[in-house]
């Protein structure tokens, strides 16, 4: 029975191949395949269906259903002849070329066979000329790079070739077969900075998306010379470190993700298991958080490595064992070690720069978001908890800013957790008396982490009600520039807590006018230290919210002038505060416009807040 309903669906698949409905024709000849018995039978379907794939330009299938035919059939012209079209469209020359030449000697006589023949062998014959002169290209472009004699515009024209050379999959093949990866290990070591950079960047492109070359790198080179390229204070430039960083990331992607390569001919390609090496990698990195030999740059870069590769791209796929594993070893500490001198980079014990704090931040949100559930964040909260504890119990002033510059990177990351430590006891009193504080430090730290606490508008109440009458006092009173200019921002980010609903204001009508005004004095006074004109910026984002405030900053143009001249600078952390002015100023942020009338009547019958606009926001001005 099943033989007879095998050739029924086989007749109907030539049907339906013969109309040119090839879809339905590859389902008939599927599933006679699945129930036939028969050799011959099963030769014809895997040859019509390989034409069917032929016609759909699906190669890979028509590859595989010849091969499947050969298997029954070594000989077969039909399936041979097929393969040799698919192989050819896939660029896989050479097995085409091997097909042609055995079906040749099955039909010497065939014009049609002779003539794909031909055709290939001249295919073959120009590529045997290129990868011969790539092979010769590669090689004498390491031989410039090696001699010490050649003069630099060579060595520049040689190690940009090669790189380029390397983005190419072909290229990149040919370099690593000629002896590539020792050359490279060695040439990383030059004391010519270009040479260096050259050989950092070839073997990055080598890595990119080649899970077996970037193993083979990885394990020669070794993570921790890696790392020491990337972090040395001693040999390694800012280009040279950036050129590391990619190098790492090209690895750490490789080996994660999905290798590029097309495995043809295995139905299920195994996968390696490399956890042992992202392990290493992991551990190396942890080891730069906190090391005093690793230059700013260098740690920068390490931070952000842990932040893009430690936790799930996507945390509804996979497991968070990496930032499980990650606090397990000692990360977080080492993460908030680096964020706690942030309040003042020249008192670190190990080198930072201006954005290290906020980049510490950016990784500990990724971290805290990977962990999911509550028990894996009862566990970060205990040991955040144990380390703002440790850092009061020591008693020590610098203990204590280290404290507020801790919290203050939590609250401008994974703010849930900065808002749970804030409640610690004695925290808001520490805080309270540290502004009070003779030392300029003490009072920015604490400010600092006043302000970011109102992050939210429900947290910005509470301080509304607690702080902001000691932020007007330290506004006035102070003496210090640095402390005047952030407690004016405090009061900035509360006056704006409501946003741009009117009805919500938290001062009196005019205040954040008034506000306004004091930003821009700093902001357009050129003798004003950079720092301060970036903390008025961000006083302006919070208070643009408003339509007076905004209307009036539109028509300064010293003070939009002022606020493009900051933007231009390499300082990450004046970006939020210029992009907020612009975006509040042309009200080009996300907002609804459509007010549904029933909605609110419904609102106002469960007797529900309804938001108020600024008469100069509505699309009638």
């Amino acid at each position: 029975m099943s033989l007879s309903n095998a050739a029924e669906l086989k007749e109907n698949g030539n049907k339906f191949f013969n109309s040119g409905i090839y879809k339905e024709a590859i389902e008939c000849y599927s599933r006679a395949i699945e129930i036939s018995e028969d050799k011959n039978e099963k030769l014809a379907c895997f040859k019509n269906r390989a034409a069917c794939y032929l016609k759909l330009e699906k190669y890979k299938e028509c590859t595989e259903d010849c091969t499947k035919a050969l298997e029954i059939s070594a000989s077969d012209v039909k399936a041979l002849f097929r393969r040799i079209k698919s192989l050819e469209k896939l660029g896989e020359t050479s097995r085409a070329y091997a097909d042609a030449r055995r079906l040749i000697q099955i039909e010497p006589k065939n014009k049609s066979v002779q003539e794909v023949c031909f055709r290939l062998r001249s295919i073959m014959e120009l590529e045997l000329v290129k990868e011969h002169s790539t092979e010769n290209r590669v090689q004498a472009m390491l031989q410039i790079l090696f001699d010490q004699n050649v003069d630099d515009d060579k060595k520049r024209k040689a190690g940009d070739n090669l790189v380029f050379l390397s983005r190419d999959e072909a290229g990149a093949e040919r370099i690593f077969r000629e002896g590539g990866p020792a050359a490279l290990t060695q040439l990383m070591d030059s004391k010519d900075l270009f040479v260096k950079l050259s050989a950092i960047r070839t073997i990055s492109a080598l890595c990119e998306g080649h899970q077996a070359r970037s193993l083979v790198m990885l394990r020669d080179v070794t993570i921790d010379r890696l790392c020491k390229c990337m972090g040395s204070k001693v040999d390694t430039t800012e280009e040279v470190s950036m050129a590391t960083f990619q190098l790492i990331q090209s690895i750490v992607t490789s080996l994660q993700g999905k290798d590029k390569r097309d495995h043809r001919g295995h139905e299920v390609a195994v996968h390696a298991d490399y956890g042992k090496d992202l392990l290493s990698i992991m551990l190396e990195l942890k080891a730069m958080l906190d090391d005093v030999e690793v230059s700013a740059v260098g740690r920068d870069h390490a931070i952000s490595l842990v932040a893009k590769n430690i936790p799930r791209p996507d945390i509804r796929s996979g497991s968070n064992a990496r930032t499980l594993k990650f606090m397990e070893v000692g990360g977080l500490k080492s993460m908030l070690d680096v964020g706690s001198y942030g309040f003042a980079p020249g008192t670190s014990p190990f080198p930072i720069t201006k954005n290290t704090r906020l980049n510490v931040s950016v990784a500990l949100l990724k971290l805290y978001d990977d962990l999911g559930g509550d028990k894996a964040r009862g566990v970060w909260d205990e040991k955040i908890f144990d380390y703002v504890q440790s850092l009061f119990a020591t008693g020590t002033m610098l203990a204590n800013k280290r404290a507020m510059s801790v919290l203050t990177c939590l609250l401008q990351g994974p703010f849930e957790s900065g808002q749970k430590a804030i409640g610690l006891k004695g925290v808001l009193e520490t805080m309270i008396a540290m502004t009070g504080d003779e030392e300029e430090d003490s009072q920015i730290c604490a400010i600092e982490a006043i302000i970011t606490s109102a992050s939210k508008q429900s947290k910005a109440t509470f301080v509304v009600e607690n702080g902001a009458t000691l932020l007007k006092e330290l506004f006035k009173k102070s003496e210090s520039d640095a402390v005047r200019v952030r407690a004016l921002v405090g009061l900035c980010k509360l006056g704006a807590s409501h946003g741009s609903d009117v009805s919500l204001r938290a001062f009196a009508d005019g205040s954040t006018v008034k506000l306004a005004k004091q930003c821009r004095k700093f902001l357009t006074n050129p003798s004003k230290d950079f720092d301060l004109r970036k903390w008025s910026a961000e006083g302006l984002s919070y208070l643009t919210l408003d339509g007076d405030v905004k209307e009036e900053l539109c028509h300064d143009e010293d003070a939009l002038k002022a606020l493009f001249d900051i933007a231009r600078t390499n300082d990450k952390t004046v970006t939020y505060g210029v992009v907020s002015c612009l975006v509040n100023c042309t009200n080009t942020y996300d907002k609804n416009d459509e007010v549904v009338p029933e909605m609110i009547e419904l609102a106002k019958y469960s007797k529900q807040h309804i938001p108020e606009e600024h008469e100069k926001d509505k699309p009638s001005l």
